[in-house]
């Protein structure tokens, strides 16, 4: 059973044409996907060679970045959160 509170805003916000079904289907489904990805991402993390991981980061680039992917001549290395006086 829905809180009273939850039925009154969803009586608010669902248009009458689809209903709280609708609604409520599409939330179930949302929540469910949100904790099947949790779970991948927790299982995956388990099998992470963090060993290798460090390897591959500790060989840095030797080429030089491809067109494009060159970062701006005015760029700083200073995050953008400083730069915004916070």
């Amino acid at each position: 059973m829905l809180a009273r509170w939850v039925r009154m805003v969803v009586s608010q916000l669902a248009p009458r044409s689809s209903g709280w079904n609708c609604h409520f289907n599409v939330a179930v489904a949302e929540k469910a996907a949100a904790l099947r990805t949790e779970a991948y991402f927790r299982e995956r993390a388990g099998r992470a060679d963090l060993s290798a991981f460090d390897r591959i980061l500790a060989k840095g680039g030797t080429e030089p970045p491809r067109p494009g992917a060159e970062l701006p001549n005015d760029r700083t290395d200073e995050p953008e959160s400083a730069s915004l006086g916070t």
